[in-house]
């Protein structure tokens, strides 16, 4: 399933997990064994020297090699670093009130019985603005039963999956239970998903801030306090502990913490990582310790691929977790949520995780309910082997153990009871595991089919978050949680990132500078700021261009101010820049951008959360970018590239706003796509602009999907050329000339019809669209037409069209691109 390995490259280095997972070889005491079917390496403590150098099937090694090498990877902690950790006396006392709640709080909490809900869901966008489809979303539900004594039962009531290569299938076999989670057990660290990790510090690992010896990367301050008056319950004071790291690191915390002030124990919580972590620096750092050990590099990715992939990145940008008091006694968790995002080249993969539960028994004394007990006594012969097995995975040993035996015949026993659920379709199945270090029985039944059904279940899979989890409060923390500031004045920067190649638009080919090629430099700062320069070069127009700015930056915003010169593009639709438009110039000599020359200054903020937002003010000076080139590989000279626009030349101040919003997840339900965007700028000649842009789509009887696209736009004032609205092309009329209609206003419909829904779409569609005077808004004589036929892949991520104009009449074009309406 796609969900857990996002969740385990979101929350762990790949380098650390490296290092965890396969042990490195030296010339220490080492054999080769067995593990799930493939050689693994052991190495041991060197018996002369002390040496860790891997893991051994002695526990005892194991501890002394584990202590030591986090003793290693951590910074030492020293009376200056404690005195500066914290604003006043009274921070540092309720810290230690804090670290000292996580492991004695809950001692009279014996058994609860509850109800568990969890959502895992993957989008995925191709463009910085463009809302991400849903790629992949499952849920579960759960009755729980958990003992002190005895253990737990999980009885899973409610499981299905959608993905965006098959949305139709709903229905999930629920056999990787391993994503499911006890709602709470006395003893685990409240701060998740921290608290799931080691909570020893370590620089491989997220480092607690509540863990020992933390000041070395934290400082702390409290914030607010606030009264909470629970029915029955009486009035309780929260005090609001700031948490700061001393640098940013992708696996240090920043956020808030609210403690209840007589027992110190979390009851709210909103936070993030502070920065996010470098893919590429993890796996160079994992490549160097090994060839420092003599390990051969396996890395499969070549060299010239790399530079496509940049920038590769992991962040977690918001935590928030609520707790309610049961029992008059025990603060559980009601809800809790995380968000975060992978990041590819440009695609861009936003991951989350939501957790709720209700608590309907909540004792000091054992359940009264036998199930757990009836449960122990059906699989008493399989117990020793999942406690053994359970042992084995948590002291890490592997080889030929008799841990390891266990379980593997415990899986064998399992997937023998599981083989003859499925046939029979009758009764239940159970799975032996540990949860948090507690035994637990996994229930599910034979008939997987009910599960997607449930009634624990909400109604749609697709049903909003606000509705399922609640707006007002976790949408509060959650803002807080990605708007705070990481306010670090230590540790030394890393050194700059540099991108070129393929990736990120750096390499280009169009009509104006021929082949360009740029490299990119980004230089971290403190306090949340990044230093980024670009220097490009085409080798038609022998025209150097480039950009020097600085930017902060958090989860849900981007403030940026950039002095450029550049080659800018006119029009409103498509990106001529991308590679898929670079192809198609320098393959078949059609061009579908125009162009002009812009230099000047500009500051940005741009949000990306639910709605992308972005305001531009700039001043700059514009002017023209002739054509300085006609080659492609289809037209040799022949003069296959159409003229560029003569951009009017000028000095202009303004502002500018782009609006994008996405509705509906539901493929079979309405959804729309909304854009609008404007602009206003006065100085060598005064305009403005503005367009609105809709695309509505629902399925349609027989197994087909339609959708309707309309937009408008105009100009006042003297809008220079370089301002029109340009139709004609991919983004507009299909097999029309990109410019065929251009003036101060225009409108433009577009209808498609999909023959069948799936990982794939047959397409037919017709475009219809005008552009010209203003004046002429009303009587646009004849508009420009367009049909054809096309594909349509993952819901629009990747688009083909074959496309032929209808008026006028016209060749057939072929359009490849991404990021499609539909």
């Amino acid at each position: 399933m796609l969900l857990p390995l996002l969740a385990s490259l979101l929350l762990t280095s790949p380098a650390a997990q490296a290092r965890d997972t396969v042990p490195p070889v030296t010339k220490a005491d080492s054999s080769t064994r067995k593990k799930d079917g493939h050689s693994v390496t052991l190495t041991v403590r060197d018996r002369k020297t002390g040496a860790c150098t891997g893991l051994s099937t002695d526990s005892n090694d194991n501890d002394a090699c584990k202590a030591s090498r986090i003793a290693a990877k951590r910074i030492p902690v020293t009376a200056a670093l404690i005195a500066s950790a914290y604003r006043t006396p009274a921070t540092r006392a309720l810290v230690l009130r804090a670290r000292d709640a996580r492991t004695a709080v809950d001692s009279t909490l014996r058994a609860y019985r509850a109800t568990a809900y969890q959502r895992m869901s993957a989008g995925m966008a191709l463009r910085a603005l463009a809302p991400a489809r849903l790629a992949a979303r499952g849920e579960q539900s759960a009755k729980v039963w958990w003992d002190r004594d005895r253990g737990a039962l999980v009885q899973i009531t409610g499981a299905r999956e959608v993905q965006m290569i098959d949305p139709d299938d709903d229905d999930v076999d629920p056999s990787s239970t391993e994503t499911f989670e006890l709602p709470y057990v006395p003893g685990e660290d409240r701060l998740w998903p921290v608290g799931r990790w080691k909570i020893d510090v370590n620089d491989e690992e997220i480092i607690h801030p509540l863990g020992p010896d933390a000041e070395a990367y934290y400082t702390y301050s409290i914030g607010d306090s606030v009264v909470i008056r629970i029915p029955r319950g009486g009035e309780y004071h929260l005090i609001e502990l700031r948490v700061n790291p001393r640098a940013e690191r992708w696996n240090a915390v920043v956020g808030s913490l609210w403690l209840d002030r007589e027992s110190a124990q979390i009851v709210r919580a909103a936070y993030r990582l502070s920065s996010p972590l470098d893919l590429w620096f993890a796996i160079d750092e994992d490549r160097a310790a090994d060839s420092a050990k003599g390990k051969k590099d396996d890395d499969d990715i070549p060299a010239w691929v790399r530079p496509a992939l940049n920038p590769m990145r992991a962040s977690l940008s918001a935590v928030t977790q609520e707790f309610a008091l049961q029992g008059g006694q025990w603060w559980l968790p009601i809800s809790r949520t995380a968000e975060g995002t992978v990041q590819v080249g440009p695609l861009r993969v936003p991951v989350s995780w939501e957790e709720r539960f209700t608590y309907d028994d909540v004792r000091g004394t054992p359940l009264p309910d036998a199930a757990l007990d009836s449960l122990a006594a059906r699989y008493a012969a399989r117990l020793p082997l999942a406690d053994s097995a359970a042992n084995a995975q948590e002291q890490h040993t592997v080889g030929d153990s008799a841990s390891t035996k266990a379980r593997h015949q415990l899986d064998s026993l399992q997937n023998a009871e599981k083989s003859e659920c499925i046939k029979s379709l009758k009764g239940t199945r159970t799975e032996i595991t540990r949860r948090s270090g507690v035994r637990t029985f996994i229930v599910v039944p034979c008939d997987t089919a009910v599960l997607a059904h449930s009634a624990d279940l909400p109604p749609s899979i697709y049903e909003s978050s606000d509705v399922l989890f609640g707006a007002t409060d976790r949408e509060e923390l959650r803002q807080w949680a990605m708007s705070i500031e990481a306010q670090s004045e230590e540790g030394k920067a890393p050194p700059p990132t540099i991108l070129y190649g393929l990736g990120g638009g750096l390499t280009r080919y169009n009509r104006v500078e021929g082949l360009s090629l740029g490299v990119r430099a980004d230089q971290k700062l403190k306090r949340g700021y990044t230093a980024h320069a670009v220097a490009r070069f085409g080798f038609a127009d022998l025209h150097p261009g480039g950009e020097i700015g600085i930017s902060s930056t958090n989860p849900i915003r981007t403030w940026d101010l950039t002095a450029y010169h550049r080659l800018a593009v006119a029009g409103d639709y498509g990106d001529p820049f991308t590679l898929g438009a670079s192809l198609s110039a320098l393959l078949f000599g059609r061009d579908d951008g125009f162009y002009y020359r812009a230099t000047g200054v500009e500051l940005t903020r741009t949000s990306n959360d639910r709605t992308a937002v972005q305001w531009r003010l700039f001043g700059e000076h514009e002017g023209g970018a002739p054509m300085k080139t006609n080659v492609s590989l289809a037209h040799l000279g022949n003069g296959r590239f159409t003229a560029n626009i003569p951009a009017r030349r000028g000095d202009v101040g303004g502002i500018g706003l782009v609006v994008t919003r996405a509705f509906g997840e539901n493929p079979r339900g309405w959804r729309l796509l909304a854009s609008t965007r404007g602009e206003a700028a006065t100085g060598s000649f005064d305009y403005s602009r503005a367009l609105a842009d809709l695309t509505l789509s629902h399925p349609l009887p027989f197994g087909t999907e339609g959708a309707l696209t309309g937009a408008a736009g105009i100009a006042g004032g003297e809008a220079p050329i370089q301002k029109l609205f340009f139709v004609g092309g991919p983004q507009t009329v299909r097999g029309i000339d990109p410019g065929s209609g251009v003036g101060n206003a225009f409108w433009l419909g577009r209808g498609e019809l999909a023959l069948s829904r799936g990982v794939f779409k047959p397409v037919v569609f017709g475009d219809l669209g005008w552009a010209g005077s203003r004046d002429d808004w009303q009587h646009p004589g004849r508009p420009l037409a367009g049909a054809g036929i096309g594909g349509s892949l993952f819901e629009g991520i990747i688009r083909a069209d074959v496309a032929k104009g209808i008026r006028p009449s016209g060749g057939v074009r072929v359009y490849l691109y991404i990021d499609a309406r539909f």
